[in-house]
């Protein structure tokens, strides 16, 4: 056996010194971790350094892998599981119905800090009721402005890991039914009635009406009422099933597989029996029932769009596409209370267009590289998770679920601040849309229409999956009988009819009485049909300012996603 003694030199001695200094580095990182006092950045900074390791040391394998064939399919036609290549295109330009706004920017805050993620909303009497983060279903008092919890679904391991939905529990969809007992989905409890009662409806009862077991489901999102359809007269329920692979802690990994297990079930309460009515989803995030009761209209989160499934009368059990190509990933699709024409609020989140893709367009005929993040992204944050329970550090724990989940990845390369909601009619037709250019309201999962005592006014109530308030926003309401009426020009350059201020900007060309450039610089005036028109075009250098400052923000990081990369 050989030894090789290396003799000390000037180098030598340097490379001990570095050993040794980083050494002591190491030994004072540890001890602050395990005195809690280490600062959140210079964790992520380290996280960032080995993340980089990371990538680099997949990029041989991705080069290798880059030539592996995967096929195409149609759509619906998908296999459930394995790596995929697929392709849903952008749409070219926000234009039209699209035509960027900054309505959404100018939603007031209701029952501000009270709560946490109100992601569905519903309007009964004078109240708001959501579910929340936390596990908590509140009520929200639209005369006052204040909340109360009425309803807690926890675990006592909440209190420690209060991030782990799976601990806490996480109501989504929450419906009313005419009598005004309250449903509501917990994404991993199942379907849930709470029945009023006593002086004043003063006192409550809670029910599990169905378990996920029951169903096959790990993660349920949504519900629609068919009131009076079931067997006895009684509810049925229809039920989004986001995954029967994934829970709602994964999923951003059912967006970058993508997951394809998504189904719709119907549950006939009189008779206490479920039905599989559709399977092969991509992620469901809601259901609507149609006004005629013939179909449901079924939301596809991760394809981008909203398909259509008959459930009575000759087309019983066929699927359609009711809308493709959404300019966003599609949350709750919720019908408003347009009396003159069955249309629906959908919001989209992640906003785009083929000048700014997101990360996940680029990927999407890449499944290798998928993989490859979501196989680091899980051995490194399992890996931060154990230091962080090890050393009892909550936020080192936090982080490492977040990153081993892949939220960390999903909010940094894959999210963006561009807040929409769409209005629909029955045929899948945009009527127009509201937008959030500056980045002030984003992440909306649902819209619900209140009442009004104006009639020239429809009163939107927003909700979030992350904000800690409830949007509320006041649009003009321009129905069959508002454009018979007559419209009045004042100075400012505003419209106003029955003491209602109509100098918001455009709301689809479709909807909207009157139209703006983003700068507001447009003059507008009225034809002898009471149809808007322009008067004055705005001047070619502020027009070509706001559209530069425009297609800046939506060309962000579109060039480091090219084909071409």
């Amino acid at each position: 056996m050989y030894y090789h003694h290396h003799h000390p030199n000037t180098n030598d001695h340097q490379h001990r010194r570095r050993q040794s200094n980083q050494f002591k580095m190491d030994q004072l990182f540890c001890s602050s971790l395990k005195n809690q006092k280490t600062n959140n950045s210079i964790i992520i900074k380290y996280l960032s350094i080995l993340l980089l390791m990371f990538s680099l040391f997949s990029t041989k394998n991705l080069f290798v892998q880059s030539f592996r064939p995967y096929n195409y399919y149609a759509p619906h036609q998908y296999p459930e599981t394995g790596p995929l290549s697929y392709n849903f295109p952008l749409i070219k330009a926000f234009r039209g119905e699209l035509t960027p706004n900054n309505m959404l920017s100018q939603a007031t805050h209701l029952c501000e800090g009270a709560l946490m993620g109100p992601s569905s909303l519903v309007v009964y009497q004078h109240y708001l009721y959501t579910g929340t983060i936390g596990g908590g279903i509140y009520r929200c008092n639209l005369e006052t402005g204040n909340a109360t919890r009425i309803v807690k679904v926890a675990n006592e391991l909440c209190r420690t890991k209060y991030w782990d939905a799976s601990l806490c529990g996480r109501p989504l969809g929450i419906r009313v039914d005419r009598s005004g007992n309250l449903y509501f989905i917990d994404a991993y409890l199942g379907l849930h009635q709470i029945s009023f009662y006593g002086a004043n409806q003063q006192r409550l009862r809670v029910k599990r009406l169905l378990s996920p077991d029951q169903v096959g489901s790990r993660y349920m999102t949504h519900l629609a009422l068919d009131e009076g359809g079931g067997a006895n007269g009684g509810i049925i329920f229809y039920i989004t099933i986001a995954s029967t692979r994934h829970d709602l802690n994964e999923w951003p990994r059912m967006i970058l597989e993508p997951d394809r297990s998504g189904r719709v079930v119907r549950f006939d309460m009189d008779l206490n029996q479920t039905e599989i009515l559709m399977q092969g989803l991509w992620y469901p995030s809601s259901v609507q029932l149609s006004d005629d009761r013939t179909s449901i209209l079924v939301v596809e989160f991760t394809a981008r769009r909203v398909v259509r499934h008959y459930i009575r009368g000759p087309q019983r059990g066929k699927t359609e596409t009711w809308i493709q190509n959404l300019p966003g990933e599609g949350e709750h699709l919720i019908r408003s209370l347009d009396k003159y024409q069955e249309t629906y609020w959908l919001p989209v989140v992640n906003a785009r267009n083929v000048s700014s893709p997101s990360m996940i367009d680029w990927l999407s005929d890449k499944p290798w590289i998928r993989e490859e993040i979501m196989q680091n992204f899980t051995a490194l944050g399992q890996k931060i998770e154990m230091l962080g329970a090890k050393w009892t550090n909550s936020n080192l724990e936090r982080l490492g679920f977040r990153l081993k989940n892949l939220h960390f990845f999903y909010d940094e390369a894959l999210s963006n601040d561009y807040g929409m909601v769409l209005e629909l009619d029955s045929n899948g037709r945009l009527l127009g849309s509201l937008h959030s250019i500056d980045g002030s309201n984003f992440r909306l999962s649902e819209v619900v229409e209140g009442p009004t005592e104006n009639p020239y006014e429809r009163v939107l109530y927003i909700g979030s999956y992350s904000n800690p308030y409830i949007l509320k926003l006041t649009i003009p309401n321009f129905t069959q009988d508002y454009q018979q009426k007559n419209k009045q020009i004042i100075s400012n350059n505003k419209i106003t009819e029955n003491g209602v201020d109509f100098s918001l900007l455009p709301y689809g060309s479709t909807r909207r009485a009157i139209a703006t450039n983003l700068d507001g610089t447009n003059t507008i005036s009225l034809d002898d049909d009471n149809k808007a028109i322009f008067i004055n075009a705005p001047s070619s250098s502020s027009s070509s300012s706001s559209t530069s400052t425009l297609n800046r923000r939506l060309r962000k990081d579109a060039t480091r996603y090219s084909s071409s990369t």
